[in-house]
């Protein structure tokens, strides 16, 4: 959106102290709205380098930035950053606690401590496979297959506490107890706190530890706190109605100072409660931050779309009037086009077939494939689309498949730069001693792992030693790998050494491409895949944005993507869609089951009056609501809904779902709909009402200068 703000717009951009909040609904400039802000509070002389604007993804951090600066060129940019970069720049300041200031400590995901978690597992169910907890059911399944089955729930849980602040403490504390129940809760909460203990025997970080590690460090260091706070004038954050609550904290200190904070999001848009983003987070804001609202509290509406037919808008917003809210949906366009179109099929190849045909009549008369998006609120319903986008040759990238980070080539040279960082790393120890393979299997690593616990060493010396002492094979190339670590320590110290230069020692040294092309059947994307990651660590340090080991793998490691393709059909789920906007766009599988998913069927129900870190809720009617509202609001000229009644993954029959009737979209079964009386019968449908009026609860949020409601 370019031009000159609408009133509505101006009065946000121009609000004065304390906290401000603006609810932009789908379409109506909230970009536009925050850059002019940045602008304008430059314009009133708080100098950039005081201005703090926070958003959830990189992109949308850098677009703040760069188009703030390109609306005043000799304006310097303001500080935009995602909230989990911000909370690794506090712990690179000054340390995280569970770790320590001292030596070098690393960012990872959960898949790549893998390993280490499989191992604590794989020995937690040795000792207490029989004892009577609830593994005892499977036990046939072997240790091994026990193991697997742990794992995926533990992490599950294990993540989702991590997000709610829930300290391995506390959920022994609660799980664990003497002579209670020996339920999966009480073995996740073990495994939680051995997984904690060993990554921090290894100085090491998960991206799910980084916001709760800088709120600890900040309450354990008031000093500390006390220099965060007052380094900004002003905090402006994007997206806030998908805050969570270690996100609220951490925002709470960085504003506690100033106490000027400008939040931007829209309540219709909130679909992260599985990551359990706090529901209502836009209308609690005043309770969450009372030493900002104190200052005052400023609210705004932005209600224009500039994206959206009227027609499309209209059904959305009636669908979301059907969840419990303070005022019916204001939001309007008056752009002509039609409503969405819905098309029922007998079953899912029909629809595949018939969606894929209409996309390549869409290309053919002119439409871009990248302005148009097939989309679904499960996965799984993608495939047999991609299967058919493939046969009929249409251009096409899948969203919700293997991202590029997570391509193998880019994990296993990952795994070279840490140990360049911490050559006492089993991880990455483990990952990179077979890629490529040198001569050391499982049983020579498992050897030089004891090795090096055994005798407390890096694995500069492990490797050494296993040689020397004749624990693994002179035959392998141990030596060569010690080496090579040791020379990739030395060049991470040395800061004239960027980090493409240290992935290009790597793959000179170990002929890394040749043997990953001969694994794969597809050896083309393999050395697309090596050379874009070494260019891409060539520009990041060349752009200045990288310029140390350190800052690369930070900023790789909580990287969204790299995109590849461009002039492609999008297909992913609804979630990957957010921000996002396309002229044409088909919804898949708009039934019953799958939208709204069976998962969540349910009403959102009561909400405490106080944050309850052990409310475990991940999903509810009114979200899956707010998920449709989302897809149908990415469609800038045409929206497509379709049903099947049978389904390959799905048994008997599928029906249509109620949210059709809610939209307006359907007002009565009918046989030329596709589907007969009995199954019509079976869905749950809802009269059209008015927006039901709600007194919010009076939620008490925690706060610096409030007790912690958290156990």
């Amino acid at each position: 959106m370019t031009g000159t703000p609408t009133d509505e717009q101006f009065r946000a951009i121009t609000a004065g102290a304390g906290l401000v909040r603006t609810q932009s609904g789908a379409g109506t400039g909230k970009t536009f709205m925050l850059t002019h802000r940045l602008k304008w509070l430059a314009e009133q002389g708080v100098p950039p380098s005081r201005i703090l604007a926070v958003s959830f993804t990189r992109a949308s951090a850098n677009e703040l930035g760069e188009r703030a600066v390109a609306l005043n060129p000799g304006m310097p940019a303001p500080v935009t950053s995602t909230i989990h970069s911000m909370a690794v720049r506090l712990l690179r300041a000054f340390g995280p606690l569970a770790i320590g200031t001292e030596g070098r400590w690393g960012v990872v995901d959960s898949d790549t401590t893998e390993p280490i978690f499989r191992d604590i597992t794989t020995k937690w169910v040795e000792e207490n496979l029989g004892r009577g907890y609830a593994i005892d059911e499977i036990q046939d399944l072997g240790v091994k297959g026990v193991t697997r089955q742990v794992m995926k729930k533990a992490r599950q849980e294990i993540d989702s506490w991590k997000e709610r602040m829930i300290s391995p403490a506390q959920a022994v504390e609660r799980f664990c107890v003497p002579d209670g129940d020996l339920s999966n809760q009480s073995m996740h909460a073990q495994l939680y706190q051995l997984l904690q203990e060993g990554l921090h025997e290894h100085s090491t970080l998960e991206i799910s530890d980084l916001i709760p590690e800088a709120v600890r460090m900040l309450e354990a260091r008031p000093d500390v706190a006390d220099r965060v706070s007052a380094a900004f004038q002003h905090v402006l954050v994007d997206e806030f109605q998908d805050v969570n609550f270690a996100q609220v904290r951490l925002i709470q200190y960085l504003t506690s100072g100033h106490r000027n904070l400008t939040i931007v999001g829209d309540s219709d848009q909130s679909i992260y409660l599985f990551r359990h983003a706090i529901p209502n987070a836009m209308e609690r804001a005043p309770e969450f931050f009372p030493l900002v609202a104190a200052v005052g509290v400023e609210d705004h509406v932005l209600t224009i779309n500039r994206r959206n037919p009227e027609a499309v808008l209209r059904c959305a917003s009636m669908l979301v009037d059907f969840n419990p809210r303070s005022a019916p949906k204001d939001l309007r366009s008056g752009k002509p086009g039609d409503p969405p179109k819905l098309m029922n099929y007998g079953n899912d190849n029909q629809e595949a077939a018939s969606v894929i045909s209409q996309i390549r009549k869409l290309i053919a008369g002119g439409t871009p494939p990248s302005e148009i998006a097939v989309l679904s609120r499960a996965g799984s319903l993608l495939m047999k689309i991609v299967a058919q986008a493939c046969a009929m040759k249409v251009p096409h990238e899948v969203t919700s498949g293997l991202k590029f980070m997570e391509r193998r080539q880019v994990r296993d040279l990952m795994a070279w730069l840490r140990l360049a960082l911490n050559p006492a790393c089993p991880m990455s120890f483990e990952r990179a001693a077979g890629a490529p393979s040198r001569g050391l299997g499982l049983a020579a690593i498992k050897t030089v792992r004891n090795y090096a616990e055994a005798n407390s060493v890096n694995f500069i010396d492990a490797l050494r030693g296993c040689v020397r002492d004749g624990l693994i094979r002179k035959s392998s190339k141990a030596g060569e790998m010690a080496d090579l670590i040791e020379d990739l320590v030395r060049m991470a110290e040395d800061p004239g050494v960027a980090p493409d230069m240290m992935i290009r020692e790597v793959l000179d040294r170990t002929a890394y491409a040749t043997w990953a092309m001969s694994q794969s059947e597809r050896p083309d994307q393999v050395r697309d895949t090596i050379n874009i990651f070494v260019d891409l660590a060539g520009n990041m340090n060349r752009a200045g944005v990288a310029p140390n080991l350190v800052k690369f793998l930070d900023d790789i490691t909580l990287a969204e993507d790299v995109q590849e393709e461009h002039g492609a059909v999008r297909i992913g789920t609804i979630h990957s869609s957010k921000g996002l906007e396309w002229s044409h766009v088909f919804l898949i599988g708009i039934e019953a089951g799958v939208t709204p998913s069976y998962l969540s069927s349910e009403p959102m129900g009561e909400i405490s009056d106080e944050y309850d870190p052990w409310d475990d809720r991940t999903g509810c009617l009114e979200e899956e609501r707010r998920l449709l509202y989302v897809a149908a609001t990415r469609g800038k000229t045409k929206v497509y809904l379709t049903t099947a009644r049978e389904r390959a993954n799905r048994p008997g029959k599928s029906r249509p779902s109620p949210f059709l009737i809610e939209m307006g979209i359907m007002s009565a079964p009918s046989p030329t709909d596709g589907y007969d009386d009995e199954s019509f019968s079976q869905v749950r449908f809802t009269p059209r009402r008015p927006a039901r009026m709600t007194a919010r609860p009076r939620i008490v949020g925690p706060s610096p200068d409030m007790p912690d409601p958290s156990p």
